[in-house]
């Protein structure tokens, strides 16, 4: 396959594959952008590589089998190629829901998000300080509008430090009580002029000088001017902003499997498949190993994904301890157990949204956490998943999808070390279009399997390897935060 086909035959599948890659919103135009780009810069990494030499995984697997009696089904596994696997584990995962995705040119590569820093001393902000950043909120000292500014009050004058002057905008109050104000023209008009005026007041906008003629320091109580800025000839009035770059530097590792085999034993699985078929009991090895290898490959992504969040929100913990054991069957009420869970939850959703001006779109949660919220029936809505795989997505709270995950089982535990048994729950934002997430998963080469090895030493013993190559990594910490629940 040349490489020009090569490519419209990923792009094909990937066009194909959109609706259920965006479906659940996790998602949008964007998101699914950048997950076909990681799946085809894999594909194409891993075509200059090994051009004709590699092997779809599943038929390199099972290519065996084919030449066989009985076994002529494992001919639909030609079908099933690199891309569609790769596609298949992408929508199965819950990586989706935890990690920002990225295609990786090169085995080491970088990652970039951006930001805007200011350029000047204006609008609320120094020279240098984020005004924006994707996973902040932005300061309350932010000012778009009229700049207004002090005076140093002087015997005979006030001095503005920023000019030119607004016309019409400069106010002087004096210590009796009188205010003075200018007419545009540079005169300053007063209701009551202060004592010791021995000439008319002037002011001269370019320069930012009031001159008040013959009036003390001690006349003078307060002096403010909006400062002219479309009349500045370098706008330093006017906050201006820069995109920054903010990079991770992401490394792709190898992973392998090797699944070590024998003719004998096949020989016993062959003569066994022939014999069920001859009765009409069809054994659909390619589907089967389909099947086998999506759940394992997905797994590892999703055990990957899990553990590179939990890296994240270690450090982020909610202030605060949210002792659940008062609360059990026999005396409490269950309204008052489900407000106070939910009360917790809202804790965890404000702790996220003050720290980086976006609420949580994903819970994820250990097999207690689980369990807490499935008891909570007024604002929990399980689905199939929930008492059927341990994995996944398992319903939602106050329509927010929950994910489980056993590997986060007992890391609280551990992590407190203080003989209690803890429940994980756990918030963070993940954007739909894939731009920033607390953790980032970056992919240089798909899974693939190469030619099955003999073994020298024994020829009816024979191996081969699942490979691929790719990385989890803290990408940004603060788009996270988690509650430790004392259970025991």
């Amino acid at each position: 396959m040349t490489n020009s086909s090569f490519r419209d035959t990923v792009g094909a599948k990937l066009t194909a594959a959109k609706g259920r890659l965006m479906a659940n919103g996790i998602r949008n135009g964007r998101g699914f952008n950048e997950t076909a780009d990681r799946i085809r810069k894999g594909a194409e990494n891993l075509y200059f590589s090994l051009g004709n030499e590699h092997f779809e995984p599943v038929s390199a697997m099972y290519e065996a089998f084919s030449e066989r009696p009985g076994i002529g089904d494992t001919e639909n596994v030609k079908g099933v190629d690199i891309i569609d696997i790769n596609i298949l584990a992408t929508q199965q995962s819950i990586m989706g829901y935890l990690c920002a995705e990225r295609g990786m040119d090169k085995r080491v590569d970088v990652a970039f998000y951006q930001t805007l820093q200011a350029m000047n001393n204006a609008g609320g902000f120094a020279q240098g300080d984020t005004v924006f950043t994707p996973w902040a909120p932005i300061s309350s000292s932010l000012n778009l509008g009229a700049v207004i500014q002090s005076g140093t009050i002087d015997a005979g004058k006030v001095t503005f430090v920023r000019a030119p002057l607004a016309k019409k905008g400069v106010t002087i109050v004096a210590a009796n009580g009188g205010i003075g104000t200018d007419d545009g023209k540079g005169n300053i008009t007063w209701d009551l002029p202060p004592a010791g005026l021995t000439a008319k007041a002037t002011v001269n906008y370019e320069t930012g000088v009031v001159s008040l003629p013959g009036v003390a320091a001690a006349d003078i109580t307060s002096t403010t001017a909006t400062l002219d800025r479309t009349a500045e000839k370098d706008g330093e009035g006017t906050l201006k902003v820069k995109p920054r770059t903010s990079s991770v530097t992401i490394e792709a590792e190898p992973r392998r499997v090797i699944l070590e085999n024998s003719f004998e034993d096949n020989a016993v699985i062959n003569k066994q498949a022939y014999n069920l078929a001859s009765i009409g009991v069809s054994m659909d090895f390619g589907k089967r190993a389909v099947a086998q290898l999506l759940q394992v490959y997905t797994y590892f992504l999703d055990l990957m994904a899990v553990k590179a969040t939990w890296e994240a929100m270690q450090g982020q913990e909610v202030q605060g301890d949210f002792d659940y054991t008062p609360y059990n069957i026999g005396t409490s009420e269950a309204s008052t157990k489900n407000d106070i869970v939910n009360s917790w939850m809202l804790q965890l959703s404000k702790d996220i949204l003050k720290r980086t001006g976006r609420g949580p779109n994903v819970y994820l949660v250990d097999t207690e956490g689980a369990a807490l919220l499935g008891n909570n029936p007024l604002y929990f809505v399980p689905n199939a998943q929930f008492d059927n795989n341990l994995n996944g997505m398992i319903g939602t709270y106050r329509g927010i999808p929950v994910i489980r995950h056993y590997a986060l089982d007992g890391q609280i535990d551990a992590l407190k070390n203080d003989g209690h048994t803890y429940a994980f729950i756990g918030g963070l934002y993940k954007s739909a279009d894939g731009q920033i997430a607390p953790s980032i998963f970056a992919e240089y080469l798909p899974p693939y399997s190469v030619t099955p090895a003999l073994n020298f030493d024994n020829p009816s013993q024979y191996s081969q390897a699942l490979l691929s190559m790719n990385t989890t990594k803290v990408l940004i910490k603060e788009l996270c935060s988690y509650i430790a629940v004392k259970m025991i």
